[in-house]
């Protein structure tokens, strides 16, 4: 009876965290022995001291994260704000990161129009990305994996990374590489992902909502958010 009444409680625990859909890629989740690590659990960890609430980490791409978030099987995902749709709820922004283009070694562009023609390497597909490529006339390579890219353009085989300025550093980082191995950062945009929440969540419960918010502003307050991404980056 002891052991039915363990297992019980076991499962009325699982049940009560809240289920977040985290990007598939580092420096944001890393796989690690016990399940996941990486930037945004460290992050909903601290969340988690701080709100008293647990939470269960979905490492999926950002369009299944929203259906699941639809569907109710999330509480709350990791996306950009224009996702906020069909009573999606916007809990504010939890991270900022620049959308840059990296240059080749010992280089720096000062400017788009330095960029026209060049042949960029870019794993960003997204309508931004694409329109801003197109802006350019410059020349898309297509890739699988960023430390191909990476190699490319430090043997000179490509003129331009486009992608997230963290996790380029990231994989810096564990490609075993410094920061100068690559050039220097031309900011093209500055995205923000915010924490979505499920349809109908806490709608009875506004002070859940609002202590959930306060507790993200806290830790951008406290420098908590930047302390954390800053351990998955390259230290020159």
């Amino acid at each position: 009876m002891i052991g039915g009444l363990a297992l019980a409680s076991g499962a009325r625990a699982a049940a009560q965290l809240l289920r977040v859909g985290l990007p598939d890629f580092g420096p944001w989740v890393v796989p690690a022995a016990n399940g996941v690590s990486g930037a945004l659990p460290k992050i909903f960890d601290e969340l988690s001291r701080g709100l008293g609430m647990g939470f269960h980490y979905v490492p999926l791409p950002v369009q299944r994260q929203l259906v699941e978030l639809r569907q109710g099987h999330l509480e709350f995902s990791t996306a950009t704000p224009e996702h906020a749709t069909g009573g999606i709820q916007d809990f504010g922004t939890l991270l900022t990161f620049p959308l840059v283009l990296a240059a080749p070694p010992g280089r720096a562009y000062a400017n788009n129009g330095e960029l026209q023609g060049k042949m960029i390497a870019t794993l960003q597909r997204g309508a931004n990305a694409q329109s801003f490529i197109a802006q350019l006339k410059a020349r898309e390579y297509d890739v699988a994996e960023l430390p191909a890219a990476i190699h490319m353009l430090m043997e000179g085989r490509i003129d331009a990374i486009l992608g997230l300025a963290p996790t380029i550093l990231w994989h810096l980082k564990t490609m075993g590489l410094p920061r100068r191995a690559v050039g220097g950062f031309l900011t093209y945009a500055v995205q923000d992902f915010h924490v979505l929440a499920r349809p109908g969540l806490w709608s009875d419960d506004p002070g859940a909502r609002r202590r959930f918010t306060d507790a993200i502003a806290d830790l951008h307050q406290s420098g908590a958010v930047q302390r954390i991404t800053a351990e998955y980056l390259p230290e020159d």
